[in-house]
């Protein structure tokens, strides 16, 4: 899913002298390494200014392509710093939609075609179905080429429970 996390850290005057708040089990203590592995991207805020940009990008981020969690680690101190608030008035007025992704027509075809030409055909939907609102679309096709539906727990919902071509959710 789509997550911002805004995580407090140690002051920056503080950070790698191993205070009690400060992680030392991994990484020389550094936080943002230590989630690293499992987000889409991490930011450590050093300078007040760039707290605004950072956050924007990390939103957009979160939500674009395949939707993930995003770290914001933010030093206690900076937290406590006064930033001009114009500088998210900026941000605001740059804003740009999320563009949601879409296929080619050549791409689409060649799916159409595989799907087609498949002796057990199976749509398998997760979650994604249900953030770009497809569910109509999905029923459709479905519908139209009479394939059988199974879904995550995520993707739950994507057709209803009593829809003849429903299988289900799998096992985990």
């Amino acid at each position: 899913i789509p997550m911002v996390v805004i995580a407090g850290d140690v002051p920056t005057h503080y950070y790698g002298k191993h205070p009690h708040q400060e992680v030392t089990l991994h990484a020389d203590a550094s936080q943002c390494e230590i989630y690293r592995p499992f987000c889409k991207r991490v930011w450590r805020v050093d300078s007040p200014h760039l707290f605004p940009e950072i956050l924007e990008k990390a939103f957009i981020l979160a939500e674009s392509g395949r939707p993930g969690p995003v770290l914001i680690d933010v030093p206690m101190d900076i937290f406590s710093k006064e930033i001009d608030v114009a500088l998210f008035e900026r941000v605001m007025t740059n804003n740009r939609e999320l563009a949601k992704p879409s296929l080619d027509e050549v791409t689409a075809e060649k799916i159409i075609a595989q799907l087609l030409a498949a002796k057990t055909p199976l749509l398998y939907v997760g979650g994604g179905i249900m953030l770009a609102k497809c569910m109509d679309e999905l029923r459709e096709l479905a519908e139209h080429l009479s394939l059988p539906v199974a879904h995550t727990l995520m993707g739950k919902g994507a057709l209803p429970d009593d829809h003849p071509l429903i299988l289900g959710m799998t096992g985990f």
